[in-house]
């Protein structure tokens, strides 16, 4: 067997919602877990805001969040790596951001908070209908956000900064870049920059879980869609990156399959099976 691990980005890529994939991926993936494959979830999402349906599959061992800043055993949900932002670059993003209009989400300790007024109206920073009540279940509202951040500067896990004019977020991205060091920037959508410490990134946390397991990056296969996959996607032997992949992710992943709302993941695997990998 050549694929001992799987790795796989959540949302546009194993997901068709922001809570479900489809019975196509659900079955390929118990297959590969039936022939000794581990499962690993690397999602830029916190901890505590992971679907529902990872439970109820029964397999997956480790959870890669916020973009590679924590590692939990998620069957213990136990957190195993952490690399916590530096509250410096916090206080340079605010100050960077006070003349433009962004709002901001930070996860701490693997749960997300954000401003009270973005809570009570995701839709008017940008955040597309289809993912305003995900917004609302995983986001914990405060009227003291700053506040919030500066009581626990010192176990903030990622940062992100909110845009609704695209063009705002493209030359903030380069300023960010410009401006701070030490940290380490991503995007999952046009709609965010996503700030961690400089060791994060999902490649890291992947290394991380397959040091642990036993598992060479030539032994692992990796599904994403989003720029913030990039990194992983180039990492690993068998990088697959769905066909509504952002155009960077297309162009960087060795393969790809079709969109996530088509069963690409589980394409993927079945390609892997077909070639004698699995």
């Amino acid at each position: 067997m050549a694929v001992k691990c799987i790795a796989l980005d959540l949302d546009g890529t194993t997901l068709i919602n922001d809570r479900e994939t489809t019975d196509k991926n659900i079955q390929a993936i118990k297959r590969a877990v039936n022939k000794g494959v581990h499962i690993v979830v690397a999602s830029g999402r916190c901890f505590y805001s992971l679907p529902d349906f990872l439970k109820q599959l029964g397999c997956i061992e480790y959870a890669i969040t916020s973009n590679g800043a924590a590692v939990y055993d998620y069957i213990n949900e136990d957190c195993i790596m952490k690399f916590a932002l530096p509250y410096s670059a916090v206080e340079k993003i605010f100050e960077l951001t006070k003349d433009i209009n962004v709002t901001y989400e930070a996860f701490i300790d693997g749960k997300g908070f954000a401003p009270s007024e973005y809570i009570a109206d995701p839709a008017a920073f940008g955040v597309a209908q289809g993912y305003i009540d995900y917004i609302r279940k995983t986001r914990e509202g405060t009227d003291d956000f700053r506040g919030l951040l500066c009581n626990n500067k010192n176990n903030i896990d990622s940062f992100d900064v909110i845009f609704s004019d695209k063009a705002l977020f493209k030359t903030s991205f380069e300023l960010f870049n410009k401006s701070i060091d030490g940290v380490y920037f991503t995007s999952s959508g046009s709609d965010r920059i996503e700030i961690s410490s400089e060791k994060a990134g999902k490649h890291n946390g992947l290394e991380f879980v397959l040091k642990r397991i036993g598992v060479s990056p030539d032994e692992t296969a990796a599904f994403g869609d989003a720029d913030n996959d990039i990194d992983m996607l180039t990492y690993v032997k068998y990088g697959f990156a769905v066909a509504n992949a952002s155009e960077s992710c297309l162009k960087a992943a060795p393969r790809t399959v079709a969109k996530n709302t088509q069963s690409g993941v589980a394409m993927g695997i079945e390609k892997l099976e077909n070639d004698g990998l699995i």
